[in-house]
């Protein structure tokens, strides 16, 4: 044995055997653990999961193995090339024998035994039990050469071949003509679709007739249900359903779908009318079409969601019913919808979501959507979405590229801190926590070697202040040129309740103040054309239109809007600025902007 006697093991106390070691005279409780010889755990246990030391029985090297299995086999081995190596060994010097060929004493069939196993007394053999025993009743063998005859069938004139004697009898009987087994088939079945139509002539009521099989005294014809439209099944079907809520096997109307059961079926005799169909929701559905989903059903349709057609009319319906719920107003609320697993769950579409989405919003909306929205404009993105490098570099392109529209060679005018702060908090977030606030890092990731710092950080003027974008620069030059009193207002929360819009509950921070009574604000995204084509857009410009009138409707202040062609057209930022009494050089203008 290979085992190592001597030594010690560990073994967990529990409530099937501390009343054993108790009576071994140790001291112990359940959870304990107590170091006991082998020879004392044999006496508790058979020694199941307890580790123990043994020798390999071909290279001695010691190793841990289960006590119960060391225990239990004869020989013990560290690893497989051990135990080869010892079988190897334990067959040399040994001659291998061979298979002796003999025959069958009773059919004569060829068979190889091994020499100990040919019955030396009789020296008669068997291939099987069966011969054996014929051969102890005294049968004799019988061998039958089976003769395939050929006839050609009644219908189609395809060859049917038959066993000698079944020909035998077809020739013998009146006829001479059989049929193949597809014509069997079709001429049972126009038996039975004639026999089921003239059942249907003779019935008056179908449902008195069904509620008189439930009794036992009358039964349908074979092929009834088979051959039966479904004109004629639903009435059957109707009286199945009041019959099972009525006799409480069902518990209402509501709960069939999750009552119906093959145990029902059966109970009221519409097990064929299952098979047809090997659907319990198919059956609910020719009854009650359109009642009920078959995602209502406990534990759903085979296959169903295997097809993509399914699981976009699943979305649909679902997409309907938080229109009907007021969840949702229209198509892009679906953005913002809160704790949407809840509404899974209430309409019971949540494995659905979970299997084919992996519970991913975004996926599961563009099924219904396809290319509407980018993953990262859901309120609740997937799980660690923003963790991959390649997201947040596909997300920003998307911003920059694809929603905004922006050239590349662009984005240092258009794009900065402050631009995402006012229109996109989610990307300050992303901004913030993976590059330290730092935009130019996330912009110079996604777009490598295309700009350098510098780019990003000229937005400050010539008396220091620190401008949202190039555009905003050169109008602040342009007025600093003017010698002019001018005010610009870097902290926007010092004067935000200054200029409040109670119609709106808004409150507006002008871009500079002239003179302390002449408004500037530079509307560097205002574009009529781009109006209602994108979300984020349309919205700058609504409210921008209300800011608009609210400062033409101050008495204290002038107001004067610039926009992005005012800066293209020199002739018409001049007479702008010479209509509100501030005098700048044409050429010094012209030097600003280029």
């Amino acid at each position: 044995m290979s085992i190592v006697w001597n030594q010690k093991v560990e073994v967990k106390i529990h409530n099937r055997n501390v009343k054993k070691y108790k009576d071994l005279g140790f001291k112990c409780d359940i959870g304990d653990k107590l170091i006991v010889h082998p020879t004392q755990l044999l006496k508790v246990s058979k020694g199941a999961g307890v580790s123990i030391s043994c020798l390999c029985d071909n290279c001695d090297t010691k190793f841990p193995k289960d006590f119960y299995s060391a225990n239990t086999k004869r020989n013990q081995f560290c690893c497989l090339d051990c135990n080869n190596r010892y079988q190897a060994n334990k067959l040399k010097g040994k001659t291998i024998t061979e298979k002796v060929q003999t025959a069958c004493g009773y059919c004569e069939k060829n068979i190889f035994l091994y020499p100990r196993e040919i019955n030396k007394s009789t020296g008669v053999n068997f291939c099987s039990t069966d011969c054996m025993n014929n051969s102890r009743r005294g049968k004799r063998v019988k061998v039958y050469r089976v003769m395939k005859c050929v006839l050609n069938c009644e219908y189609c004139e395809e060859q049917v071949k038959l066993d000698r004697h079944v020909y035998k009898n077809v020739m013998e009987s009146s006829f001479s003509k059989i049929s193949c087994k597809d014509c069997s088939s079709k001429k049972i079945e126009e038996i039975h679709r004639i026999e089921v139509a003239d059942f249907l002539a003779e019935v008056d009521d179908i449902k008195t007739f069904y509620i008189e099989v439930l009794s036992g005294k009358k039964e349908f014809p074979v092929g009834f249900f088979r051959h039966a439209t479904n004109k004629v099944r639903k009435p059957i079907l109707d009286t199945f359903f009041k019959q099972a809520i009525k006799n409480k096997d069902i518990e209402s109307f509501n709960t069939i779908p999750r009552d119906l059961n093959k145990s029902a079926i059966v109970k009221y005799k519409l097990y064929s009318l299952y098979l047809e169909y090997n659907s319990l929701y198919d059956l609910i559905n020719i009854c009650y079409p359109s009642k009920f989903m078959p995602w209502d059903m406990p534990s759903g349709v085979k296959d169903y969601w295997f097809e993509k057609d399914n699981r976009i009319d699943a979305i649909k319906w679902f997409y309907n019913k938080l229109l009907e719920d007021n969840v949702i107003e229209k198509e892009s609320d679906v953005l913002h919808v809160q704790n949407l697993r809840k509404y899974l769950k209430k309409y019971k579409l949540e494995g659905l979501s979970s299997k084919y989405y992996n519970a991913s919003t975004y996926k599961w909306w563009n099924e219904i959507f396809p290319n509407h929205f980018f993953e990262w404009e859901f309120d609740l993105t997937s799980r660690n979405y923003w963790l991959e490098k390649d997201n947040r570099e596909k997300a920003l392109k998307q911003l920059i590229e694809e929603k905004l529209k922006i050239d590349i060679a662009d984005i240092p005018n258009k794009i900065s801190y402050g631009f995402l702060k006012d229109n996109f908090q989610k990307f300050i977030g992303v901004c913030d926590t993976h590059y330290s606030s730092n935009l130019f890092e996330w912009i110079n990731e996604t777009y490598p070697n295309t700009f350098k710092r510098k780019d990003f950080y000229n937005t400050i003027t010539s008396d220091g202040y620190r401008m949202d974008s190039m555009d905003e620069v050169k109008i602040h030059e342009i007025l600093v040129k003017s010698d002019c009193k001018i005010a610009y207002f870097e902290n926007k929360q010092l004067i935000k309740e200054k200029f409040v819009n109670e119609a709106y509950n808004e409150y507006y921070v002008p871009d500079w103040i002239i003179n302390d009574n002449i408004i500037f604000e530079y509307f560097g995204w205002y574009n009529k054309k781009q109006y209602g084509k994108y979300k984020t857009t349309t919205k700058y410009m609504d409210k921008a239109d209300r800011k608009m009138k609210y400062f033409h409707s101050l008495k204290d202040y002038r107001f004067m809007p610039l926009f992005p062609a005012d800066l293209k057209n020199i002739d018409l930022l001049i007479s702008k600025l010479n209509f509100l009494n501030i005098n700048v050089d044409g050429n010094t203008i012209n030097r600003v902007i280029i």
